[in-house]
């Protein structure tokens, strides 16, 4: 058995800034440089983002090899991700009376007191085993928790709805807003298949068929309104960076959001003739989302954002021609299901994105 683990931290602080950089034994300062696109002009930009993102891992691996034709491996590593001065929303561009309000491109309305947080562990298995000379049976399961916590500003107009224009005498014009969330998640997955080669018609062909699962829950807790927070900035060319931290709270009301996802799959390798090689495939699939609400009192209300899509079949046709030994002609068209990890204004998943792709071209071992 083979055991390993590894712990570090890491704080960075980035910016594009005329300079060199230099590495510290745990601590790492970055600076690029960078210069706009010119246009008979010699003027530089310089972009600086005041960002301190602080990253700890607690990685480890185990493994075992009982026997020639048997493997095993188990891990749990845990990264944690922390941001201080997070962004959010955009830089005004204009002034009241239409013209550029032209801000540094390092302007940032977000005080230090701003959050992005995020910590993840994954605990994983995985199984190989040699049956024959010709077939290997391979499983992998992933169990991952994560949390995300944030506190974020953002600047706007009078109101939230309000975009931004500076005053060009006096700078104002422009309110800080805040935004707080926290969610967890946790998924857990499966991907087992049987890989292997048929031997039909005088030729070896290759042959995998397997299944895969995930089921991810994701819970959205309710905070307190922050609208009657806000902090008018008196001169966005002077501000210094301060302002009045807002008090937030959860409400105990909470979503919780469950997407579903199974797949039967099978894929070959046909060698027609010793150049000539047709690919074939195919996956099953059903997807079901949906959103289960809670109350203050952590009762159900309801269930919404239902969504299903059952037996959706993505074929997989191609064929390979083998020019030389490191050259080949290929020509392949398949179907796209891919369910989607985003959502809309009301925080329900957006349905599957379903397409095609056909590709055609030369392809070259170097």
């Amino acid at each position: 058995p083979r055991v390993g683990w590894h712990r570090g931290r890491e704080r960075r602080t980035l910016g594009l800034l005329p300079g060199s950089g230099r590495r510290e034994r745990t601590h790492h300062r970055r600076w690029l440089g960078a210069q706009p696109l010119r246009a008979g002009a010699a003027e530089k930009a310089q972009l600086l983002q005041a960002l301190r993102r602080e990253q700890a891992g607690f990685p480890g691996r185990g493994g075992s090899r009982p026997g020639p034709s048997h493997r095993s491996f188990r891990g749990l590593p845990a990264p944690e991700e922390r941001a201080q001065g997070a962004r959010l929303g955009a830089i005004p561009r204009f002034n009241t009376d239409g013209t550029l309000a032209n801000l540094p491109v390092s302007t940032s309305f977000s005080p230090s007191w701003t959050r992005w947080e995020r910590s993840s562990g994954t605990a994983f298995a995985s199984v190989s085993h040699q049956i024959n000379d010709d077939w290997t049976f391979k499983a992998n399961l992933d169990h991952t928790t994560g949390k995300t916590h944030s506190l974020i500003t953002y600047g706007y107009g009078a109101t939230p709805s309000d975009a931004p224009f500076i005053d060009k005498a006096t700078g104002s014009g422009v309110t800080l807003y805040a935004y707080p969330r926290e969610a967890r998640e946790t998924r857990n997955s499966l991907d087992a298949y049987l890989a292997g080669k048929l031997h039909l018609g005088g030729r070896e062909h290759d042959l995998t068929v397997g299944v895969s699962s995930t089921r991810t829950i994701s819970k959205s807790d309710a905070f307190a309104s922050t609208s009657s927070w806000r902090h008018d900035i008196a001169n966005v060319h002077t501000w210094d960076g301060t302002a009045p931290k807002p008090a937030v709270s959860k409400t105990g009301a909470h979503n919780d959001t469950l997407v579903q996802q199974t797949g039967l799959y099978a894929s070959a390798r046909w060698r027609l003739t010793e150049p000539l090689s047709l690919l074939t495939g195919a996956r099953v699939t059903r997807w079901t989302s949906k959103q289960k609400n809670h109350d203050t009192s952590g009762a159900l209300t309801g269930v919404s954002a239902r969504q299903e899509v059952k037996h959706k079949v993505s074929p997989y046709l191609g064929v390979v021609y083998d020019i030389t030994p490191s050259l080949a002609a290929y020509a392949s068209h398949t179907r796209i299901f891919n369910p989607q990890n985003y959502r809309d204004v009301n925080n329900v998943p957006l349905k599957p994105a379903v397409g095609s792709n056909s590709e055609v071209g030369l392809k070259m071992a170097l």
